[in-house]
């Protein structure tokens, strides 16, 4: 069954080794949720979300934003329950996803999360039916830009001024295409 289908009337599931993802609904929300929110890269990478002051605000945000097109997904540590990030989900013409992910809890970074999670993440969307996943991190994320390298992604071009900055400056996007046909989930996890 497509994701878009199965949304939002059945939630997605999807576990790796050592995490879970799920969709994300408004009730999930708590004040640590709205604790990543607030924080500078994920504010400047989000702004929309950043903007939310409180839990409320940021639960209608949620329930206002999520459509059959539009998707929350909350990464949560398989054994322990825990919530450290989460991914959203665009899903497009010709059975295509953009995808934007997130690490809120910052003990988790370098650990190889966003690799795992985005693999596992990946995998379940291919196996339900998307053509092509999208990535656009903004040029300055060396990070973000690496990490969809290390999985595959080819980059397809630049969406200049795509961004814009909190100082009122623009940054461009760098748009990176992964098709179904080129995945390698064995590749894709592993942190480098």
């Amino acid at each position: 069954m497509s994701p878009m289908l199965a949304w939002p009337n059945k939630p997605i599931k999807i576990t790796t080794k050592r995490f879970l993802i799920e969709t994300l609904r408004p009730q999930m929300v708590n004040s640590t949720i709205l604790g990543w929110m607030q924080q500078p890269p994920i504010a400047k990478q989000f702004p929309d979300l950043g903007r939310q002051s409180d839990i409320e605000s940021l639960r209608s945000h949620f329930a206002s934003m999520a459509s059959e097109r539009k998707c929350y997904f909350l990464t949560k540590v398989k054994d322990s329950d825990e919530a450290i990030g989460f991914l959203i989900a665009e899903f497009g013409p010709g059975r295509s996803m953009t995808t934007h992910h997130a690490l809120g809890d910052r003990r988790w970074w370098g650990k190889g999360v966003v690799h795992e999670a985005r693999g596992g993440f990946i995998e379940g969307m291919f196996r339900a039916g998307v053509h092509k996943v999208i990535g656009i991190p903004r040029a300055s994320s060396r990070s973000a830009i690496q990490t969809y390298k290390d999985q595959g992604f080819v980059q397809e071009g630049i969406l200049r001024d795509r961004y814009l900055n909190e100082d009122g400056t623009y940054e461009d996007g760098i748009v990176f295409g992964l098709l179904q046909s080129d995945w390698n989930y064995k590749i894709a996890i592993q942190a480098r």
